[in-house]
């Protein structure tokens, strides 16, 4: 019986040849980490034959939640070993409220193991920027006078309102003071992990990102002070003013402010209590045992809870918002907690790309992925030429905790129920709130405890 032949041996892999990398299986994954009412975004962009691209946008937790430390330090941590090593292309702080930078001061150690190559921030940013330096001047003046306020309904026993604007004060972080990092530390912490900065403005040349076959378009904040003024929408005219930011800055901080001594009223208009008490009229109308409701010593104090949200929306109202195009033409959305009027100023908004037109409404209409403003509230996405717009919208991500902001009196509109609903008719595979588990088809995303992780 013959022998049967051996099979020949493979011929041996020509080494000198490299060998193609697999193509990527995707060309955009968007990970949202859940760690409550805060934002933190870690995007890939993968690269063939080179090391993706990894831009990371804020990383924080508002102010007072238990076990923010350790959350922080978690979400770090995962973003450390996501990286394995390999730098950061690109760190984006978007504005200075703590919910969106409190990572870099409570997780500091795992933040020093992050080489970052680029820093990003909005224009409002650069301490050499005339209009940057205004605005920071009347919103440190501002939160000062506030805290000031709260402090004097705490004394009065207006327990209360304190603990309404206390909660506002949240988003602005710790007292400087107070033992713990500020808002303030905790940008400075992640400006210096680069030399200098990229101070973003609006409309500037799209960012080519190497090898990714993506640009990054700066959309807002808008340098106009009126449309850093719009903020609200109302039922009526969904772009009018509801509030004039700075100049309501300007003026219910220097009514708060009072002249020093804890009164309302500057001098020149008031009498004093010493030399009233000596009059007649204030003996009779003032002081007698059934007058005490004429006197209104801390009744000026019940706008403090109004002139929170006012600072509170000033400083959304100037976050660094980005769209990313895959040149798919596909658009990921970075809104940050742009207001009505930084929306409105990108509808003006045109490049010239290659040959091409590109505009700020084109961009939005082209949105396939949309992290949603400030937590789904009512006046951070823009509606008839914002989401109504978004034909192409595959996901929605939205980073909430609306237990927590129930618990902190902001009522049943963290998130909106009608944002929502417009959004989940959009989205045509899903709104992914941190705060609620995923129960649909996994098409496109990874499910974890600690993210959420969508693909283009």
């Amino acid at each position: 019986m013959a022998k049967r032949p051996k099979p020949a041996k493979p011929a041996a892999a020509d080494q000198s040849v490299p060998v193609p990398p697999a193509a990527p299986a995707h060309r955009a994954a968007v990970r949202m980490y859940r760690q409550g009412l805060g934002d933190c975004l870690l995007i890939t962009l993968p690269r063939n034959g080179m090391a993706p691209f990894r831009i990371m946008i804020d990383c924080g937790l508002v102010l007072g939640m238990p076990g923010a430390n350790d959350k922080m330090r978690e979400v770090m941590a995962h973003i450390v070993t996501t990286l394995d090593g390999a730098p950061l292309d690109m760190l984006v702080v978007t504005h200075p409220h703590w919910d969106h930078v409190s990572g870099f001061n409570q997780a500091a150690d795992d933040f020093a193991k992050i080489a970052v190559n680029q820093v990003w921030m909005g224009w409002t940013e650069d301490a050499s920027d005339d209009l940057a330096r205004k605005l920071s001047t009347v919103m440190q003046n501002a939160e000062a006078q506030l805290r000031s306020a709260v402090a004097k309904l705490t004394a009065f026993g207006a327990a209360r309102e304190a603990d309404q604007a206390a909660s506002l004060l949240g988003f602005l972080g710790a007292a400087k003071g107070s033992g713990g990092g500020t808002t303030r530390d905790a940008v400075e912490a992640a400006r210096k992990k680069v030399t200098t900065p990229h101070y973003c403005t609006p409309g500037e040349p799209p960012y080519e990102i190497p090898g990714a076959g993506a640009r990054i378009y700066v959309l807002g904040p808008p340098r106009d002070e009126a449309e850093l003024r719009k903020m609200d929408p109302t039922a009526r005219a969904p772009e009018t003013y509801s509030m004039t930011a700075l100049n309501g800055l300007f003026g219910m901080g220097d009514a708060l402010a009072g002249d020093g001594s804890g009164n309302p009223f500057t001098a020149n208009v008031a009498i004093p209590w010493d030399e009233a008490l000596t009059m007649p009229f204030f003996q009779t109308h003032y002081t007698a045992a059934d007058s005490a409701w004429r006197r209104i010593d801390s009744e000026w104090l019940n706008d403090t809870t109004s002139f929170a949200l006012l600072l509170d929306r000033a400083v959304n109202n100037s976050s660094l918002a980005l769209a990313i195009e895959l040149d798919g033409g596909e658009v990921l959305l970075f809104a940050a907690d742009a207001q009505v009027g930084n929306w409105l100023s990108w509808l003006k908004l045109e490049w010239d790309v290659a040959g091409r037109k590109v505009t700020g409404p084109d961009l939005i209409a082209r949105s396939t992925i949309y992290k949603v403003g400030h937590h789904a509230s009512l006046n951070a996405s823009l509606r008839a030429e914002g989401v109504e717009k978004m034909d192409v919208l595959d996901f929605a991500l939205v980073p909430v905790d609306a237990k927590a902001a129930f618990d902190r009196k902001w009522g049943n509109n963290i998130p909106f129920p009608d944002l929502l609903e417009a959004l989940g008719s959009r989205a045509k595979r899903g709104v992914l709130r941190s705060d609620q588990d995923w129960t649909g088809a996994p098409d496109r995303l990874t499910s974890d405890p600690l993210f959420y992780e969508v693909f283009v």
